[in-house]
C-alpha cells in the first residue's frame, strides 16, 4: 500500500484520491487569494492614479482675472469698506425719516424737540450732510478695491518673477556643470590645471546656492499670492500662470487722452465730486438762513473746502498713476531691448571663452566671468520683462479700461532664450 500511494503521488496519469484532491486545493487557495488581493490593489492605485492625472490636467491655469477676482472675494479691508457704506446708507435713510417726522409736527410739537434753529438744521442740513457720507464712503471703498487690485497684480508678478529667477539659476548651473566637466577632461590631458577644476567646483557651489535660494524665495512668493487670493498657504498653484503677453504699445496707450479720460470717469472722483456738490449746497443753505457766527455755517465751509481738497488729490494721484506706469513701460521697453543686445553679446562672449580655454590661450577665470556676465544679463533680462507686463496692468487699473490681451504660457521666453543660446553655441 505504501508503494502503491508512492506511485500514485508521483505517476500523473494516475487519478488522484479525493483526499488529495483536498488538500491540492487547500495548498492553492491561499497563493491563488494572495494573487487577487494584489490585482485588486494595483488595479485601484492605476485607477487612483488616472484620477489625479485627470483631475490635474482639469485644474485650470491661474490668470490674471482670476487671481484678482479671488483677491477681491471675501476681502476683509473691501468688506469694511462696504460695511461703512452701509452703514452711511443707515444714517442717510433714519436722518430723511427724522427729517420727515418733523416737518409733520405742529410749532409747538417742535418747540419740544429743541430750538427753531436745531430743528431747521434737522430738517434741511443734516439728511443733505448724511448723503454727502455715503458718496464719500462709495470714493473710500472705490480707493479700497483699486488698492486690493494692484496688490493683486503685485502678488501675480512676484510669483511669475521668482519663477522665472528659478529658471535662469537653473540654466546656469547646467552651464558651470558642463564648464567643470570641460575642465576635468582638459585636466586629464594636461590642457589645464587643477586650479582650474577647482576654480569650477567652486563656481559649482555658488550656482547650486543660488538656485536653492531661488526656490526658498518662490515659495515664499506663492504662500504670498495664496495668502491674498484667501487659499491655504501650504498648497501647491496648480497649472501654469497665464501671463498676458505685452501688446503693440502704440495701439493700447494714449497718455493724454487716458488720463482726459479716466478723471471723467473713474468711479471714486464721480463720489467725490457729487460730495462735493452737495457740501456746496449745505453751505448755500447755511449763507441764506443763518448769520455767519453760527457754527453751521461756519461748518459748511469746512466741508466744502474738505471737500474740494480730497477732489483735487484724488484727481492727482489718478494722474499720477497713469503717467508713472507710462514711465514704467517706456522705460522697460527701452530696458529690455538694451539687455536681449546684452544678452547676445554675453552669450558669443561664453561661446568665445570657451573656445579659448580649451585651446589654453585662456583660463578658468575668464570663462567664469562669461557666464556670471550672462547669468546676470539673463536674470534682468527676466525682471525687466515681468515688470513690462506689471506697468501695463497697472496702466489699465488707473485708466479702468480692459487691454484684449493674448496670453503666454509661463517659461516661453526662457524656452526661445535656450533655442537662441543652442543657435549660438551651434553657429
Amino acid at each position: 500500500m505504501i508503494k502503491v500511494r508512492g506511485i500514485r503521488r508521483l505517476n500523473p496519469y494516475i487519478l488522484p484520491r479525493e483526499g488529495d484532491k483536498k488538500l491540492m486545493m487547500r495548498k492553492l487557495a491561499i497563493p491563488l487569494l494572495l494573487l487577487l488581493l494584489l490585482v485588486i490593489i494595483s488595479g485601484a492605485g492605476v485607477l487612483r492614479a488616472e484620477d489625479a492625472d485627470n483631475n490635474k490636467e482639469a485644474e485650470p491655469p491661474y490668470s490674471l482675472e482670476m487671481v484678482t477676482e479671488l483677491v477681491l472675494t471675501d476681502n476683509q479691508a473691501l468688506e469694511r469698506a462696504e460695511i461703512n457704506v452701509e452703514r452711511a446708507q443707515v444714517d442717510m435713510r433714519r436722518a430723511r425719516l427724522e427729517a420727515d417726522r418733523l416737518k409733520d409736527m405742529d410749532r409747538e410739537d417742535k418747540k419740544l424737540i429743541g430750538s427753531s434753529y436745531e430743528v431747521s438744521v434737522m430738517e434741511e442740513i443734516v439728511p443733505i450732510q448724511k448723503e454727502g457720507e455715503v458718496h464719500v464712503k462709495e470714493a473710500e471703498k472705490d480707493q479700497v478695491e483699486r488698492e486690493e487690485r494692484l496688490t493683486a497684480l503685485e502678488k501675480f508678478f512676484s510669483l511669475q518673477k521668482a519663477r522665472e529667477q528659478v529658471g535662469v539659476a537653473q540654466k546656469n548651473n547646467e552651464r558651470v556643470k558642463e564648464e567643470l566637466e570641460r575642465a576635468k577632461k582638459l585636466h586629464e590631458i594636461g590642457m589645464a590645471t587643477r586650479i582650474d577644476e577647482l576654480a569650477m567646483e567652486t563656481a559649482l557651489s555658488e550656482a547650486e546656492s543660488r538656485v536653492q535660494g531661488a526656490e526658498s524665495s518662490l515659495k515664499i512668493a506663492r504662500m504670498d499670492l495664496l495668502k491674498a487670493m484667501g487659499m491655504e498657504m501650504g498648497r501647491e498653484v496648480e497649472g501654469d500662470l497665464i501671463l498676458p503677453r505685452e501688446p503693440e504699445i502704440d495701439d493700447v496707450r494714449d497718455l493724454e487722452a487716458d488720463i482726459k479720460r479716466a478723471l471723467e470717469t473713474n468711479p471714486g472722483i464721480i463720489q467725490l465730486q457729487e460730495a462735493l456738490d452737495i457740501s456746496e449746497r449745505i453751505e448755500d443753505k447755511a449763507r441764506r438762513f443763518y448769520p455767519p457766527h453760527v457754527f453751521i455755517y461756519r461748518e459748511a465751509t469746512l466741508d466744502r473746502r474738505d471737500m474740494e481738497i480730497a477732489l483735487d488729490q484724488s484727481r492727482e494721484e489718478l494722474e499720477f498713476a497713469l503717467r508713472l506706469s507710462n514711465e514704467g513701460i517706456e522705460g522697460n521697453i527701452q530696458k529690455i531691448t538694451a539687455l536681449e543686445k546684452a544678452r547676445e553679446l554675453s552669450q558669443e562672449n561664453l561661446s568665445r571663452a570657451g573656445v579659448q580655454f580649451e585651446l589654453g590661450m585662456v583660463t578658468s577665470l575668464e570663462v567664469l566671468q562669461a557666464l556670471e556676465e550672462l547669468r546676470e544679463m539673463e536674470f534682468m533680462l527676466s525682471e525687466a520683462r515681468c515688470d513690462l507686463l506689471l506697468a501695463l496692468e497697472e496702466y489699465q487699473v488707473a485708466a479702468g479700461r480692459t487691454f484684449e490681451l493674448e496670453v503666454e504660457e509661463e517659461n516661453g521666453d526662457v524656452e526661445n532664450d535656450e533655442d537662441e543660446e543652442t543657435n549660438n553655441n551651434e553657429g
